[in-house]
């Protein structure tokens, strides 16, 4: 009988937290888009309802319909095609899930809005290339001084952007994490970030800019004293290079020079014998 009861008692609990965790579709705006969709583009109608039934299932699963509904009303007002609102709609219900699946492994109590607000900012990160192991590095690396979601989100923020200069993922992510080990505030890592991109139009290689970051970071420098590292740095490989395509210009002349002297005994043998 005990073990009937906490049986039903689990059913309970869960059908409770599923229906909190699902997100009602506004009947409205759904019959909005549905007119939008008929009114502005040739979909049939078998691809304008599977894209309702996905966002209607989206909203059963918690995730913000809303948002998902915009992005297809911004297809259309482009008059993108099908495949390509279907493809972007498949993209940011995946990365939605997982921004999802995060925060439920996350130990931290949220309210509606500041769930939903994670679970948007997060899914963009996602949409826009962040790794899961990224994420968990970083997320790992603020658990471990007592901070939380709100710090690592934002953090992951900055590394989204760095990657998005087409600087390395594993120099961004070494850097930024020395950073945490140090207890950076984000105010500092955004700092950093944008020495790292000013770095890039110097004579410096990206493993050469990280290096000289993480140190910085690690010995506890000033941002001044980092950019003066940096500016030195890359002032010597500068004259490194140049000594270097000296020598290999003034090595070049001279077997020009040896090889004319060959050329020219060749046309005038007897020129030597002479002499």
């Amino acid at each position: 009988m005990n073990t009937i009861i906490k049986t039903l008692l689990i059913l309970t609990l869960l059908a409770i937290s599923r229906s909190a965790e699902s997100q009602p579709t506004n009947p409205r705006k759904l019959a909005e888009l549905k007119t939008m969709i008929e009114q502005k583009s040739k979909f049939t109608r078998e691809n304008t309802d599977r894209l309702l039934l996905q966002i209607e299932n989206a909203s059963k699963e918690g995730l913000p319909a809303d948002f998902l509904m915009n992005r297809i009303m911004e297809g259309l007002t482009k008059r993108a095609k099908y495949s390509v609102i279907q493809k972007v709609i498949n993209n940011h219900i995946d990365s939605l899930t997982r921004a999802r699946e995060i925060l439920n492994r996350s130990k931290q109590e949220f309210s509606k809005e500041t769930r939903e607000y994670y679970t948007l900012y997060i899914g963009e990160l996602l949409n826009r290339g962040l790794k899961k192991n990224e994420w968990a590095q970083v997320m790992d690396s603020y658990v471990k001084i007592g901070s939380g979601i709100e710090e690592a989100s934002k953090t992951c923020g900055i590394l989204v952007r760095l990657t998005e200069r087409r600087i390395p993922r594993n120099h961004c992510l070494d850097v930024i994490l020395q950073g945490i080990k140090n207890n950076y505030e984000l105010k500092q890592l955004e700092r950093i970030g944008q020495l790292y991109i000013d770095s890039l139009g110097t004579y410096l290689t990206s493993e050469e800019i990280k290096d000289i970051l993480a140190h910085g970071i690690k010995k506890q420098s000033g941002f001044f004293h980092i950019n003066d590292d940096l500016q030195e740095m890359s002032r010597l490989v500068f004259r490194e290079r140049k000594n270097s395509l000296h020598r290999t210009q003034m090595e070049q002349l001279r077997e020009e020079r040896i090889d004319d002297k060959r050329f020219m005994e060749r046309i005038h043998p007897n020129e030597n014998n002479k002499k």
